[in-house]
C-alpha cells in the first residue's frame, strides 16, 4: 500500500467532526466486505479493517448492528499474518480483556476492545496512537474504498 497516501489520511482525521449516526448504504458495504474477506493485497486488507471499524462504531449508535464481525478476526489475522504485507498485529490482554492492534504499513492504526481471538504471531509491541477512528469510520471507510478504486497508487 502506498505509505503516503496512509499518512495523509491519519493527518486529516484529526479535522473531521465526529459521525452522528449510521449510513444504511456504508453498513452495508461494511457487511458485505465482511462477508467477502477479500485481502489479495494490502488495500483489500485496508478495506476489510475500515469495514471492521466502521461496524465496531455503528453497534455504538445502534445495539441491533452487533458484534457478530469479531469473530471474524481469527479466520483473517492469521491469513494475513502468513502474507508478506506491511500489516503488524499486537494482540494486548490483560485482566479486564484484551485489545487487537492492527498497524498498516507504520503509520495507520485500528484498534479493537475484546476481539474474539486468543493469540496472534506476531509478537511486535504496537501501542495506541491517540487517534480515535471510531468517530469518523464512515469517512474512513469511503476512503478505503477509494484506495480500492484508485489500484492503490504507487509509492511517491
Amino acid at each position: 500500500m502506498n505509505p503516503a497516501l496512509l499518512s495523509k489520511l491519519t493527518a486529516s482525521l484529526s479535522s473531521l467532526s465526529p459521525e452522528e449516526s449510521n449510513d444504511e448504504e456504508l453498513l452495508g458495504l461494511a457487511k458485505q466486505t465482511i462477508k467477502e474477506r477479500r485481502i489479495d493485497d494490502e488495500a483489500h486488507c485496508f478495506l476489510l479493517f475500515a469495514a471492521f471499524n466502521y461496524l465496531n462504531a455503528a453497534v455504538k449508535r445502534d445495539k441491533s448492528v452487533g458484534y457478530y464481525f469479531k469473530a471474524v478476526f481469527k479466520e483473517v489475522v492469521p491469513l494475513i499474518e502468513d502474507n508478506d504485507f506491511d500489516i503488524d498485529f499486537y494482540l494486548d490482554s490483560d485482566a479486564k480483556g484484551s485489545i487487537l492492534y492492527v498497524e498498516f504499513e507504520g503509520c495507520f492504526q485500528f484498534s479493537f476492545h475484546n476481539p474474539n481471538i486468543k493469540a496472534i504471531a506476531s509478537k511486535r509491541v504496537i501501542s495506541f496512537d491517540g487517534i480515535r477512528k471510531q468517530g469518523v469510520a464512515g469517512f474512513i471507510l469511503k476512503q478505503a474504498r477509494l484506495f480500492i478504486r484508485a489500484g492503490d497508487l504507487p509509492e511517491v
